[in-house]
């Protein structure tokens, strides 16, 4: 009965051995892959072994009079020549479907070679979490996977209050070469952190 009792705790020890050794391997792994980066990097915080993490992020949209797919997808109709870095063109950003929300501003001017598009949040508690531009000579079309590029005119960089898009080109068409007739279409989400 003894020898049964030693061999049953020996396999008790055994299994709290392997399951802690499995969970520091998950953690590492985690870690290495950026799943507990993601924790970091969404404003969390550690209190005693607690995370505390702000997932308050909604969807934000930039206005405009056009709605092209639905819900909150508005675009915008910009000609060169529109707006000066002083005196630029704005539309509201907003939250929520009847657009009663509104959190900032998306301002747009031009130079000679580059077009400007800037997001600013004035609410004080809401910060950009990730922000996506579609600027191009033609209509947007579809939902935000298709119309809002998430490559080279993307930003990931959560808690800020505003990001300027520079833009060189405009659907493969430099600034500099875009007619005064042509007609630039801009659409906007965001991501953000609402903590009002």
């Amino acid at each position: 009965m003894k020898s049964m009792r030693k061999i049953f705790l020996r396999k008790k020890k055994s299994i709290k051995l392997v399951i802690s050794i499995a969970a520091i391997y998950f953690f590492i792994f985690s870690f290495i892959t950026g799943s507990t980066y993601a924790w970091f990097t969404a404003n969390a915080s550690i209190d005693t072994n607690i995370f505390i993490v702000d997932v308050g992020t909604e969807s934000a949209w930039t206005d405009g009079e056009v709605n092209f797919h639905g819900q909150n997808q508005y675009y915008f109709e910009y000609e060169l020549g529109d707006g000066e870095k002083t005196e630029p063109i704005k539309r509201d950003i907003f939250i929520g479907a009847k657009k009663d929300d509104v959190i900032g501003k998306v301002e747009v001017w031009d130079n000679d070679d580059k077009l400007y598009i800037k997001y600013i949040i004035e609410e004080e508690d809401v910060k950009i979490g990730k922000a996506w531009l579609y600027a191009g000579l033609e209509k947007p079309e579809g939902g935000p996977g298709q119309a809002y590029t998430t490559d080279d005119e993307s930003y990931d960089r959560p808690g800020v209050k505003e990001h300027t898009f520079k833009l060189y080109d405009v659907s493969g068409t430099y600034i500099g070469d875009i007619g005064v007739e042509d007609t630039i279409y801009i659409a906007g989400k965001l991501d953000v952190y609402d903590n009002r």
